[in-house]
């Protein structure tokens, strides 16, 4: 049986592709958030290639030294200031106004985005709730896929020094 690792170590581990090639993983707690990498191929017996367990080892405790997390989970982004990044991104590339009109509708009906709405045009409410321009109530959770797209390439370009490690 293996030695138990103590707190705060990480974890390594061996993950197989379909190709039936083998390659090591880390991963460790840092500020309250999960971190994975890839540590590199493993090695074969009587191969030179790839890495022995004790420079993956030396690998993860260099990672975990250099990677900190992406984000605090305080610093999360909500879906109403990913809605106003997102209008500000389609007004800068000049989209049509047809389409500008379609991404704020679909933060409209989500009530959560609507609450931070204000880059794009907030609707006028009417009485009991309704959406003064087309009478519906938002009640559904209906966020265009392109918003959620747009919100990962965000983070991934806020992340970006640390995004070629893994």
């Amino acid at each position: 049986m293996a030695a138990r690792r103590s707190y705060g170590s990480g974890r390594v581990y061996v993950r197989s592709d379909s190709a039936g090639r083998e390659t090591y993983y880390g991963s460790w707690w840092s500020n309250g958030r999960r971190v994975n990498r890839k540590l590199g191929a493993k090695r074969e017996r009587g191969s030179r290639e790839g890495l022995t367990a004790a420079q993956t080892e030396a690998e993860l405790r260099r990672l975990m030294r250099e990677v900190a997390p992406s984000t605090a989970s305080a610093d999360r982004l909500d879906v109403g200031e990913v809605g106003r990044r997102y209008c500000a991104h389609l007004t800068a590339l000049g989209r049509k106004r047809s389409t500008l009109t379609a991404v704020e509708m679909a933060l409209r009906v989500d009530r959560t985005a609507s609450r931070g709405l204000s880059a794009c045009a907030r609707p006028a409410r009417g009485r009991g709730g309704h959406d003064a321009r087309d009478g519906r109530r938002g009640s559904g959770s209906e966020v265009d896929p392109q918003l959620h797209r747009h919100a990962e390439r965000d983070v991934s370009l806020r992340d970006a020094p640390t995004a070629g490690v893994g």
